[in-house]
């Protein structure tokens, strides 16, 4: 897991890895700063063309293609058509290093796991009996994870999540009691999924609750039994899933939304801030609003 920022780098070396040109000195590079907050030998981005920094430090700026320099400008730039991503890439292989420790000492573990390699476990976490944690995925502090719950490669668990236990699920009985209704499905997490701190990721009641490939969700989202969450979709903090609800490829959900129980919500969505989603949609489109209503294609 990436925690810990290391020593320097000159800016020839980032443009190697980048396979991009620089214009300016080959200065060296040991911290990382804000766009706001320029300093010298320090790397940032910019994103906007007419967005005024302060050019006057020695500073490495990756930015957007055709950014004007100033004529006395002491930084370095590189051009980028997408200078976000090219800073992410630069932060993950040169400035970020692995924990040292995998598997911390206050981790429980219970029996018939199976726990790949490079595999990184935080303070007092609790796998239960029976789980699947493939290569290289990283599980945070105080995390629990039920029996028979798979996670794939290249996962992150934030801290103070919980997968698998019990979902929801009551019918009343002749006395008007409510009665649980026995969930005995699991939870099956795919590859490069991350799962914010504070989710809830409730086990199926009969089927499996699952989250495909490179689905980033993020904290406060509770996914209720039976949920498919397909690939690439972005998931903002408070959103809720109610039980057996079907959401495609590459969709957005803005923050504090709800998705109905049943509902079917297909590829390429957006979905704006606290929508309501009650009815299913299928793909392409701008969906708002309490009741979520499409905007536009």
């Amino acid at each position: 897991m990436p925690e810990k920022i290391l020593s320097s780098f000159k800016v020839s070396k980032i443009s190697k890895f980048l396979d991009k040109q620089f214009i300016g000195n080959d200065i060296k590079i040991n911290k990382i700063c804000s766009i706001g907050n320029v300093l010298n030998n320090s790397i940032s981005f910019i994103n906007k063309k007419k967005q005024k920094i302060d050019q006057s430090k020695k500073s490495l700026i990756i930015a957007i293609d055709n950014y004007k320099i100033d004529r006395n400008s002491n930084c370095t730039f590189i051009f980028s058509s997408n200078p976000k991503l090219d800073f992410i890439k630069i932060l993950n292989h040169f400035f970020l290093e692995e924990n040292k420790k995998k598997i911390s000492d206050s981790v429980i573990i219970g029996k018939n796991c199976k726990i790949r390699k490079n595999v990184f476990i935080g303070e007092h976490t609790v796998i239960k009996d029976n789980v699947v944690i493939e290569e290289g995925t990283v599980i945070k502090n105080f995390v629990y994870i039920e029996s028979n719950t798979k996670i794939g490669k290249n996962c992150h668990i934030k801290s103070s999540s919980i997968l698998g236990e019990h979902g929801f699920g009551f019918e009343r009985n002749e006395q008007g009691n409510p009665i649980r209704f026995p969930h005995i499905g699991n939870v099956i997490i795919k590859d490069n999924v991350e799962i914010g701190a504070f989710n809830t990721v409730s086990r199926g009641s009969i089927d499996n609750t699952f989250i495909d490939e490179f689905t980033k969700i993020d904290d406060h989202v509770h996914i209720a039994h039976n949920v498919y969450i397909g690939k690439k979709n972005i998931i903002c903090a408070g959103t809720i899933f109610g039980g057996s609800s079907k959401i495609g490829n590459s969709n957005f959900i803005g923050l504090n939304s709800t998705i109905k129980d049943g509902t079917k919500i297909g590829n390429k969505n957006f979905i704006g801030q606290s929508t309501n989603v009650v009815k299913s949609v299928e793909d392409n489109n701008l969906i708002y609003g309490n009741p979520g209503e499409i905007i536009k294609k």
